[in-house]
């Protein structure tokens, strides 16, 4: 297949533009993504509270006895179970009407809760898809339309290099120019990720849009009901209960499991859902997952004053709409193939940001080899200090994660802003630097420092990593194993990448000074 001349040209230039407005955000978001691979090992490494082993009877009765504690309830609160090698707290997410929503970690045997104190796992997770409660939904929605900016980006690129796409995928020739060193690496890294990218960006395009864009149906095919349109896409959707009845003796929280667990015995339990708590007319949903497949998602919806299941939602018990959904979103938390997928993964998602950077090379290559326009030069820098400045800043936030006292009030947003802060400098310091070899020599050596600080400070907070004097656990050992070899990566990388920028600027001639900085 070859696509004629004046097809070519707009397809091509639909894929530059498309890929460049978007490339750094959409950097950024690839990276941290892959980070929520391991999203399970970096709650339970960060987090003391959560390196206790409790059985989940106790968990059960310790939430029991907070919501007997509690005075006024919300509509919908959320109970969550251990998870990770049967290690954890459980904990609370829920708040009074009119105050803000705070996540608790309920003590197993004596009475109380202490707030959630750590940030790193769950901020890095939100950033893969831009949500914080200070932005709100319009930054997520943002999200989905750069899902859906990669999606057209990739099937355009995928287009205009059809007719040599075999060749696209090893015709690496590093000894040629670095136009076309950056060419053919953006086709290689392209090629090899093609199926992972154009997944991955469909179906996060899928989760963040498919809800809004399910409102163009509510009236013509639903009239008007939102919960029936949702319950026909999504399978269970949260129930809307007008009049919860008066206040009367609800099962407690174990009976509640019991129940759900035998009307769906393959259910791994790891969410209860209350939906009016204490009420006549309360519900529950239990929820979890169902073996190791894309469309594991599953729930059991009960009464809570008698425990009658009222509705099971699990794989094949729904239309074909809420199966898609289910494996939508099941493909894209992957949850499927265990430990050795999610690498596998973590490493297409890298190589993903590999094709969004060197996609920048190429564009600034093509239209602007000497760096004579502004807006170019600008673009090179902020390729720099974006690609370099994330990691950086991920390293930073590591290391105040480990060096910040627990008890220290509004711990968590240190944390952001610290990742934030970083971040800003890098950038700033990118805009000032001419060279992008020596932006990303520093920044990357910064990086390797924090990522190998991080272990070392791990003790002040834990005792189950590498150094640590307690009992070891597996998956924060792994996460400082994880921790020492993307400080050994970075800091390769940085080395290398300072000693090609010393022999570049010893060999450099006016002209090629300018090629350098680009």
């Amino acid at each position: 297949m070859k696509l004629g001349r004046d097809t070519f040209v707009r397809y091509w230039d639909v894929h530059a533009w498309a890929g460049v407005l978007v490339s750094l955000v959409l950097y950024m978001m690839l990276l941290t993504g892959g980070m929520t691979l391991f999203h399970e090992p970096l709650e339970l490494w960060e987090e003391p509270l959560n390196q206790v082993s409790v059985s989940r009877g106790d968990a059960l009765g310790a939430a029991d006895r907070w919501l007997a504690s509690v005075q006024d309830l919300p509509d919908t609160a959320r109970v969550y179970l251990p998870r990770g090698e049967g290690h954890g707290l459980a904990s609370f997410y829920a708040a009074p009407p009119g105050e803000e929503s705070e996540l608790l970690f309920l003590h197993a045997h004596e009475p109380g809760a202490t707030a959630a104190r750590e940030h790193l796992a769950h901020f890095t997770y939100q950033l893969h898809f831009l949500w914080h409660d200070l932005t709100g939904r319009p930054v997520y929605w943002f999200a989905g339309f750069i899902a859906f900016v990669m999606l057209v980006t990739l099937i355009t690129g995928l287009l205009i290099h059809l007719q040599h796409l075999a060749r696209a995928f090893h015709q690496f020739r590093a000894h040629k120019t670095r136009r076309v060193l950056w060419s053919d690496m953006h086709k290689v890294l392209g090629v090899m990720g093609l199926p992972f990218q154009l997944l991955y960006a469909f179906t996060g395009a899928f989760m963040v849009l498919g809800p809004v864009l399910l409102g163009a149906f509510l009236g013509p095919v639903f009239g008007g009901d939102r919960a029936r349109a949702s319950e026909a896409a999504f399978g269970l959707a949260p129930p809307v209960i007008d009049d919860a009845g008066e206040r009367v003796a609800v099962l407690p929280l174990e009976a509640l499991v019991a129940r759900a667990q035998a009307a769906a015995p393959d259910l791994a339990i790891d969410t209860v859902v209350l939906y009016r708590h204490g009420h006549e007319h309360a519900l529950v949903d239990v929820r979890g997952l169902v073996g190791q497949a894309p469309t594991t998602f599953g729930a059991v919806r009960l009464r809570e004053v008698d425990g009658e299941v009222i509705d099971v939602n699990a794989p094949r018990t729904r239309g074909a709409s809420a199966e898609l959904v289910r494996f939508v979103y099941g493909v894209h938390y992957a949850h499927f193939g265990g430990w050795g997928t999610r690498l596998v993964l973590f490493l297409l998602a890298l190589a993903a940001c590999g094709t969004v950077l060197t996609g920048n090379a190429v564009w600034l290559a093509r239209r602007d080899p000497l760096g004579q326009r502004v807006g170019n030069r600008v673009l090179a820098r902020l390729s720099a200090g974006v690609g370099a400045g994330v990691w950086a800043a991920l390293g930073v936030i590591f290391v105040v994660s480990r060096a910040l006292p627990l008890d220290l009030p509004g711990r968590g947003g240190v944390e952001e802003l610290s990742f934030l802060g970083a971040l800003t400098l890098c950038v700033i310091a990118a805009l000032c630097t001419e060279d992008a070899r020596r932006t990303w020599a520093v920044q990357l050596g910064v990086a390797a420092v924090c990522f190998a600080l991080a272990p070392v400070l791990a003790p002040l907070r834990s005792g189950a990593g590498v150094l640590g004097g307690g009992v070891r656990l597996p998956y924060v050992v792994a996460v400082d194993c994880g921790l020492w070899l993307t400080a050994v990566v970075c800091g390769a990388g940085a080395f290398a990448l300072r000693r090609r920028a010393r022999v570049a600027r010893a060999l450099a001639t006016p002209d090629t000074e300018l090629e350098v900085a680009t």
